[in-house]
């Protein structure tokens, strides 16, 4: 008689690798221990799961610390005084043809249940195989009501781009890791059009897995086949499709086949990056999103980026091993078509977390979960086109002291512990911040990240409004995220007050050269331009503005001569 919260579905396959129970939706995988869990429900819950075998020997579905109604065996519905409360339902062998043999059932989860627990084939043979996943059941603090876990999938019947639904869970993205000094992947770019009307962009791989996280050494080669894949609709041109992509703030060479970011890779075009890193490299938070000129800012709004991570940041900072790590990466995206611009309060772009969209005017904030006072390391990125953030970590309505560990992918001295930390940081377009986050303790009522009011200047949109951008849930049993710092043989303090080698290496330099820079603007377009120079857009064939040698060391200043706000980007170097 019970409502019903959720309906899963679930199947039973096999192959010679191994043997999988996967939640409808997912890949089959098997099972392992740092996995997340596949289901996440809460206590008073009551939930109708449907299991099909679709593996041609039979299994045993059993749940653990609880039993279920069986209602249903091969879509015939049960007699209610014939059904039974049982912990385990068989499921005899699939024949290869017809329908899959398959059972429903209702289950309820109470106080009992609430944690972190199993469900399995119970033929221990084909459990030990990989035939196991996790549920985790939250006794969930009043007055917080957790959403339902959406899968990062397919975002419209148009879109070959992943996205989830406001409101949902952040998940952290896939990882690729180099292998033997070398990351080898194939991307391919596309896009398609959302629920909401706008373009989607994104870098997939050949499995259509999203913008993983590519993770490197010092020292490694990237080796990166990109695909465009873009279409052109009849009567457009392909000069308005072109795109590439450029490693952002990595110090690597700006040679054609490394990061020329000026390549032009057109619709159907391959072209290979081939990539050293130099065995000096930074470690730290980097990224990847096109950098073709005059496409680049509708690409990114349509959420055209990947993070990049070159590992090694807790050699420079011992202190950092053994945390758990999250990245957590912010995007701007068009508000829809038909948004009224005129009203008061409408921000300029929405933001996602993680591609958790919080959309305008609800502003229905991403989820985090994290063991109550668990302290974690966030790698923090603004991975968007054109908005800044100004965060601020909230704990009822309390603003929190941030941990800066490093930024834009450079360690920083550890902050000797009586200097006040910030409650704020200004995350630029393109800026990593990479901070310790104390999580909420299990009192926290209301604990969030929150963008506060940020100012673009009077023809860049104005004043932005403040907004949530996640919620942070501090409930124990969760578990720890499953990537991790490497363990440190012997603790070690981080060095305090020690300047980046890089930054007192430069600040000890002689000088070469001193040049002023200034941004401006008119109706004809943006500039920026060398002092004593004229005011002109960019154009490929140009000659260099800059002419320098390898050694120099030089003084530049900026200045910003327009109504909008401007971010000085410099590549190949810091």
């Amino acid at each position: 008689a019970a409502g019903i919260n959720a309906s899963r579905r679930f199947f039973f396959s096999q192959d010679q690798q191994g043997y999988y129970l996967t939640l409808e939706g997912h890949t089959p995988t098997k099972f392992r221990l740092a996995d997340p869990p596949d289901v996440i429900t809460f206590v008073g819950a009551v939930e109708d799961w449907y299991v099909e075998n679709r593996s041609p020997e039979d299994h045993i579905f059993h749940l653990h610390q609880t039993h279920f109604v069986v209602m249903e065996i091969n879509g015939v519905k049960i007699p209610s005084e014939k059904m039974e409360f049982l912990d385990g339902v068989y499921l005899p062998p699939w024949n290869g043809t017809g329908a899959y043999p398959s059972a429903k059932f209702r289950m309820g989860f109470n106080l009992v249940t609430a944690g972190l627990f199993v469900y399995h084939c119970h033929v221990l043979a084909h459990e030990d195989r990989g035939m196991m996943a996790k549920i985790l059941v939250l006794q969930i603090p009043a007055p917080v009501t957790l959403p339902t876990l959406v899968p990062i999938g397919p975002s419209g019947s148009n879109s070959p781009c992943q996205r989830v639904p406001e409101g949902n869970f952040v998940q952290e993205p896939p990882q690729i890791l180099s292998s033997g000094g070398l990351l080898d992947i194939r991307l391919l770019y596309r896009s398609g059009i959302g629920p909401d009307g706008n373009p989607q962009h994104c870098y997939i791989m050949q499995d259509g897995t999203q913008a993983p996280t590519l993770r490197v050494w010092p020292g490694d080669r990237m080796r990166i086949a990109f695909t465009n894949q873009l279409v052109v609709p009849d009567g457009e041109a392909a000069s308005a499709y072109i795109s590439n992509l450029h490693c952002h703030g990595m110090f690597i060479s700006p040679s054609p086949g490394q990061d020329f970011a000026v390549t032009v890779i057109a619709p159907g075009e391959t072209y290979v990056y081939d990539i050293q890193i130099p065995y000096d490299h930074p470690s730290g938070l980097y990224w990847y999103h096109p950098h073709s000129h005059g496409t680049v800012n509708s690409a990114m709004l349509a959420g055209a980026s990947g993070l990049l991570v070159v590992e090694g940041i807790d050699k420079e900072r011992p202190d950092l091993a053994n945390f758990s790590v999250r990245t957590i990466a912010i995007r701007d995206q068009e508000l829809p078509p038909n948004t009224n611009f005129s009203q008061p309060g409408v921000p300029k772009y929405d933001a996602s977390v993680n591609w958790v969209p919080v959309l305008y005017p609800s502003y229905n904030p991403a989820y985090l979960v994290m063991e109550p006072g668990a302290i974690e390391f966030w790698r923090v990125i603004n991975a968007g086109a054109d908005a800044n953030y100004d965060l601020q970590i909230l704990y009822d309505g309390v603003p929190q002291p941030i941990d800066v560990i490093a930024i834009d992918g450079v360690a920083m001295g550890a902050v000797p512990a009586s200097e006040p930390r910030p409650t704020s940081y200004y995350l630029c377009g393109g800026r990593r911040v990479e901070i310790l986050v104390h999580g909420p303790g299990a009192g926290v009522k209301d604990a969030r990240l929150v963008t506060l009011v940020t100012d673009n200047g009077p023809a860049g949109g104005g004043v932005q409004p403040a907004r949530p951008l996640m919620r942070i849930v501090p409930i124990a049993g969760w578990g720890l995220p499953s990537w991790r710092m490497p363990l440190a043989p012997v603790p070690t303090p981080a060095p305090v007050g020690r300047p980046p080698p890089r930054t007192a290496r430069l600040l000890a330099a002689g000088i070469n050269a001193s040049r002023r820079f200034f941004f401006s603007q008119d109706q004809q377009g943006y500039y920026l331009t060398l002092e004593g120079h004229t005011p002109t857009k960019f154009r490929l064939a140009d000659p260099p503005d800059v002419i320098t040698f390898v050694g120099a060391v030089e003084d530049w200043y900026v200045e910003n001569r327009s109504p909008e706000d401007h971010i000085f980007h410099l590549h190949q170097t810091h």
